[in-house]
């Protein structure tokens, strides 16, 4: 990635957010979670625009967990609103 292509896809981050897949961001995640080099103290010890990248990386990873959360839970809602309206014709029917 040139630097033009990474300071575009900065840019374009907060818009194109929701286009990262979720298993990329799982990937990332597990990287992050079992590599021991990977910590806030060392990378801002070692390079200020290293640990910039990785709050951006873990907010980014942070959006794409809360985000999977909210589909599930919206197709969940779905599916008892849809359970919700035959109730309620049943009842209409009843009454």
């Amino acid at each position: 990635m040139t630097k033009y292509d990474f300071k575009n896809w900065m840019t374009n981050l907060r818009v194109n957010v929701d286009k990262i897949p979720y298993a990329a961001v799982k990937r990332v995640e597990y990287i992050i979670m079992h590599d021991q080099s990977i910590t806030y103290e060392r990378l801002r010890e070692v390079s200020r625009p290293g640990y910039s990248l990785l709050i951006l990386v873990a907010a980014c990873l942070q959006y794409g967990n809360i985000s999977e959360e909210l589909k599930v839970k919206m197709r969940e809602l779905k599916g008892v609103e849809e359970k919700r309206r035959v109730g309620r014709l049943f009842l209409e029917c009843v009454e």
